[in-house]
């Protein structure tokens, strides 16, 4: 494993932390872990988890509306 990969894979384990804990958008979400460019974030969090940002979100929240 790249060390890039290494440090998107950390950051996308705390995204989800994050999800599961906090209310937080999808795109203060992408910032808090250091990733400025919410459409990268989105791509590399499709890639490690196998969704996008926000069916994850609304699969965790148990479909509630909360952007």
């Amino acid at each position: 494993m790249s060390m890039t990969d290494y440090i998107h894979h950390a950051r996308i384990r705390a995204a989800v932390q994050y999800f599961n804990t906090t209310q937080m958008s999808v795109t203060q979400m992408a910032t808090s872990v250091g990733m400025d460019n919410f459409g990268y974030f989105s791509r590399i969090f499709r890639r490690e988890i196998g969704m996008s940002p926000r069916e994850y979100k609304k699969m965790v929240s148990g479909g509630k509306s909360g952007k």
